[in-house]
């Protein structure tokens, strides 16, 4: 499973919408 992978998506994203 890629959870890392997933975390660092989804917190790239944040950052982006913050």
């Amino acid at each position: 499973m890629m959870v890392r992978s997933a975390i660092k998506y989804w917190v790239e994203r944040h950052k982006h919408v913050v």
